[in-house]
């Protein structure tokens, strides 16, 4: 057997294992070759008396052809793994997108005024939570509004109670003194504008104080 890289020698005197390819006549493209010690005992230590070269290219080649469809297999279940996740990230991203949207078109709305706007219930995620404290957000602030508003109708009230109080004569309804007076101020200034005269009429009734007392 040719030898031409001195392998087997070398295995013979060192003892070592080798793997080379041998380029011959007889194998042109190259075969793998292994070259094993051969001892004279099964003793580790025991003399070499030669070597086994062992041709390994077709072992070698049909164990490549035994698991290459295990290779694709593998390949393509990972391939699929990783479609998969891409997918599954896409719709992630696409739901929280929306609901992110949905908070933020729910956000101006509310800023521009629009007070009745609430935003639809979405998973039980983190944007879900956001939506559910925006609609109590929006609901706390409904609220507050009806009560700063009915305030405010209480105030109108108690104003409009307040100067009926102060121009109104309680016992007859009519206006008093006070009122009178404006009355009268008010009829002047407009005479004296438009250059006509003024009159006041003054009733007197007898007894009538027996009855105001």
């Amino acid at each position: 057997r040719e030898d031409p890289g001195g392998e087997v020698e070398q295995t013979m005197a060192d003892g070592q294992p080798r793997t080379f390819i041998e380029v011959s006549a007889q194998h042109p493209s190259g075969a793998k070759q292994m070259v094993v010690p051969l001892r004279q005992t099964a003793l580790r230590n025991s003399p070499i008396i030669g070597a086994v070269v062992l041709e390994y290219t077709n072992i070698e080649r049909q164990l490549f052809m035994a698991n290459v469809w295990a290779l694709y297999v593998v390949g393509l279940a990972g391939l699929a793994a990783v479609v998969g996740l891409g997918y599954f990230g896409c719709r992630v991203a696409g739901r929280l997108s929306r609901g992110i949207g949905q908070v933020r078109e729910g956000v101006l709305a509310f800023a521009q005024g629009d007070t009745s706007v609430r935003i639809a219930p979405l998973d039980p995620d983190e944007v879900g939570d956001l939506t559910h404290a925006f609609n109590k957000m929006a609901d706390d602030l409904a609220q507050s509004r009806r009560a700063l508003q009915q305030e405010a109708e209480m105030a109108r009230q108690a104003t409009r109670h307040a100067e009926f109080l102060a121009y109104t004569d309680l016992l007859t309804g009519l206006a008093n003194r006070t009122q009178l007076s404006n009355l009268i101020t008010q009829a002047l200034e407009q005479a004296e504008q438009s250059g006509r005269g003024v009159g006041v009429l003054f009733m007197d009734l007898d007894r009538f104080k027996n009855i105001n007392d």
